[in-house]
């Protein structure tokens, strides 16, 4: 029975080997290294919380001349939160987040998000948000929680587009491709 016992430890040990359960933030550095758009990536360790964090911003303002003209910054920001020191396949939170800066409240009381994927419409309901007010800035910042499938979901997608309040934008072939990325990112990889 000793013997049984031993050579089931034995492939329980080769099989954490074979089969990582986790991506270390060293492999996920180098792997946004290889993206086309790796300055919009970061992957951080918070070491009193013992949370590690995946994050991309995909900031629209840059592509939209009607962006410009009402917001000084318009991103949005995909979010995983992982329990311990690496990316493992079950994130603690994920977070769609958009943030903005103008000089007025813009999602107030019209903050419903819809984002179309391909022919899907997919609700996202009313946001967690948070505004703050300094003189003739007003940001706001307005997060949603998502499921990893919606990640996927978007990764998956040759067509993304949304509505938030009376705001309607899609996504050019450059912030597909970060979306594409940010999946790669939190996938991983078996032997």
């Amino acid at each position: 029975m000793n013997k049984l016992a031993l050579i089931t430890f034995a492939l329980f040990l080769l099989s954490l080997s074979v089969f990582p359960q986790n991506k270390s933030i060293a492999d996920a550095e180098t792997e946004i290294k290889s993206f086309q758009n790796f300055t919009s990536f970061s992957v951080s360790y918070d070491d009193p919380k013992d949370l590690t964090t995946a994050k991309v911003v995909i900031d629209l303002r840059n592509d939209e001349k009607s962006l410009k003209k009402s917001f000084k910054k318009f991103y949005w920001e995909l979010i995983s939160i992982y329990s311990g020191n690496a990316i493992d396949q079950k994130p603690v939170r994920n977070l769609l987040c958009l943030n903005t800066q103008g000089k007025r409240l813009r999602f107030g009381s019209n903050n419903l998000l819809t984002f179309m994927l391909e022919n899907e419409s997919v609700d996202f309901g009313e946001p967690q948000r948070s505004t703050k007010v300094k003189g003739s800035k007003v940001n706001e910042n307005l997060c949603w929680d998502i499921n990893k499938e919606i990640i996927e979901d978007f990764a998956q997608a040759d067509d993304i587009s949304f509505k938030i309040g009376s705001f309607n934008n899609s996504f050019g072939a450059v912030k597909l491709q970060i979306f594409k990325d940010y999946a790669k990112l939190l996938k991983i990889k078996e032997n």
